[in-house]
């Protein structure tokens, strides 16, 4: 049987200079968020796109509770409505 939903997830933030992968973990106890922000063309959806496809690959739909909002009115995100 599946865990509902689960008390922290993991994900990988990057690597550092050492090339290692750095990992954030965001837990439910805490109810911990995450902004990414920057200048147009850094990268953002890119890496957002990344780390969705990852939490879907390694995490079953009922362990995960995502909310994504969006600033502007763009539509990148209307997949995963």
């Amino acid at each position: 049987m599946v865990e509902r939903v689960v008390s922290e997830i993991v994900f990988p933030l990057g690597t550092n200079e050492e090339s290692v992968t750095e990992f954030v973990t965001l837990s439910s106890a805490t109810q911990d968020n995450l902004l990414i922000t920057g200048a147009s063309g850094t990268g953002k959806s890119y890496y957002l796109q990344s780390v969705i496809r990852y939490l879907l690959g390694n995490y079953a739909p009922e362990q995960l509770n995502l909310w994504l909002g969006e600033a502007q009115a763009a539509i990148e995100f209307d997949r995963y409505a």
